[in-house]
């Protein structure tokens, strides 16, 4: 089952959560990667419940 609200939250922060990431790991490549295993670890997460 989605749930609308985070999915409006990851695309309202997704930029400032990439920006963050990039701090902590001092390489855009793989904040962009661990950004985006956040994204899909929550709907298999969705997934996984229905």
């Amino acid at each position: 089952m989605p749930l609308p609200e985070l999915e409006e939250l990851y695309t309202l922060y997704r930029t400032d959560l990439y920006r963050y990431l990039c701090h902590l790991t001092h390489d855009p490549t793989e904040a962009e990667d661990i950004g985006w295993l956040l994204h899909y670890a929550k709907e298999s997460t969705h997934e996984n419940k229905s």
